[in-house]
């Protein structure tokens, strides 16, 4: 093989490897927004009164996986890992394991909105304005969840723990 054949085979090699990965990544995207919605998660009858449980809350118009998806480069592969798991075991009717042992709480973003650097909920209560002294006891490493473990919604539903992912 000649070297311009090479070049233009090693060409059109990568080229069709970027454009493979642009279609994965644009479809991975596409069943990621379809199924992070409350509505989508509700299709599973074990969430769904997770879900009329949330309506009823002051974090009705927070998105489920803002609270509920670790932070970093492969949380939308950790959220939609068991969000299939729990998809599978409701569509087989295989409940022989807890199917929710533990709430994932991403309490950072309790943060990005109660310190106002999330402009998508403007109206939420701010840190600096409360009553109770919330810097002290980050600082002391306490959860968020130990006095408002029922915000988001107040079912806790065959929870054994919250696993708070900061």
């Amino acid at each position: 093989m000649s070297k311009g054949k090479l070049a233009k085979t090693v060409l059109i090699s990568i080229m069709s490897i970027i454009i493979v990965i642009i279609i994965a990544y644009s479809a991975f995207m596409g069943v990621y927004v379809y199924t992070s919605t409350p509505e989508f998660c509700a299709k599973c009858h074990y969430v769904k009164r997770y879900v009329v449980s949330w309506e009823k809350t002051s974090h009705k118009d927070v998105n489920c996986l803002q609270c509920h998806e670790p932070s970093g480069p492969l949380a939308k592969l950790h959220s939609k890992s068991r969000g299939l798991n729990y998809y599978l075991m409701d569509k087989t009717g295989d409940f022989s394991d807890v199917m929710i042992k533990a709430a994932y709480i991403n309490e950072r973003n309790c943060f990005v909105c109660h310190i106002d650097l999330n402009k998508e909920h403007p109206d939420t209560v701010k840190l600096d304005r409360a009553e109770f002294d919330h810097l002290k006891s980050t600082k002391n490493d306490e959860s968020c969840l130990n006095c408002h473990r029922d915000v988001g919604h107040s079912t806790d539903i065959g929870i054994e723990k919250v696993i708070p992912t900061n």
